[in-house]
């Protein structure tokens, strides 16, 4: 990677923020009763995501001057299917289904925007509860080295302090990030009161009786997965950029 191409990445950073949902209407208490909502089919949103990994594939290639623009293509396409793809086992109902769908999703990343020629990206991403795991294939085999997530402990850290809400291992563990939930207490975003939110990749649910509460947490694990995906698109280049030119290596 150039330096060139730190500014298409902060470019594309920006629109993907622009471009993310607020809080689901699903998610408030309420809801207007004149309010119609649609369903993308599956093509669509296929074909959307295909666009949307197509457009990042280019840009990089144009602002890295490679010459292989087919390829690049190919690879944004087949990197945002497979991040979308990861989304949805993050969406499913069993155990493990939101740690398994963020490897998926983070497997799809890597091959949208990593280093390395062909499918396989250099190297991917293991998103465990206040760790990462970054495997790199190198000449002698895989590289494995654990990284402290520091920004995920320090929200979960903050969360736990407060006084009606407690960590719910079993969702932690099955979703692949720290999950609290309110002791017997609501949730409130911006004043709204809410069945569950995301804070960075941190879950806190209000407290509710199944089956609304597994439907809240499969819908929160999704946006972890589309913060993964936004901090991809616009640090990890960043980082990488800034490594080459330092000689350092950062911890996003």
């Amino acid at each position: 990677m150039h330096a060139r191409e730190v500014p298409a990445s902060l470019l594309l950073s920006i629109a993907l923020i622009g471009g993310c949902p607020g809080p689901a209407f699903s998610q408030t208490a309420s809801v207007k009763e004149n309010l119609t909502v649609r369903p993308a089919s599956v093509p669509t949103l296929l074909a959307a995501n295909a666009t949307l990994g197509i457009g990042i594939g280019l840009v990089r290639c144009l602002f890295t001057g490679c010459h292989n623009l087919r390829g690049a293509a190919v690879r944004g396409a087949m990197g945002a299917l497979v991040a979308f793809g990861g989304r949805g086992v993050a969406s499913r109902d069993f155990f493990g289904a939101g740690l398994l769908g963020r490897q998926i999703s983070l497997l799809g990343t890597a091959v949208m925007v990593g280093e390395g020629g062909g499918i396989l990206p250099k190297e991917v991403e293991v998103a465990l509860p206040g760790v990462t795991l970054r495997v790199r294939r190198q000449d002698a085999g895989l590289f494995v080295r654990p990284m402290v997530d520091l920004g995920s402990l320090a929200t979960a850290a903050y969360i736990a302090l407060q006084p009606l809400v407690e960590i719910n291992w079993p969702a932690t563990a099955s979703s692949g990030t720290f999950v609290f939930r309110g002791k017997d207490a609501v949730v409130s975003d911006r004043g709204i009161t809410v069945n569950g939110v995301t804070v960075a990749t941190t879950v806190i649910m209000s407290d509710l009786p199944d089956p609304q509460a597994m439907l809240t947490l499969r819908h929160e694990r999704v946006h972890v997965l589309q913060r993964d995906f936004v901090e991809a698109s616009m640090f990890a280049p960043v980082e990488t950029a800034l490594a080459r030119w330092t000689g350092l290596e950062l911890a996003r």
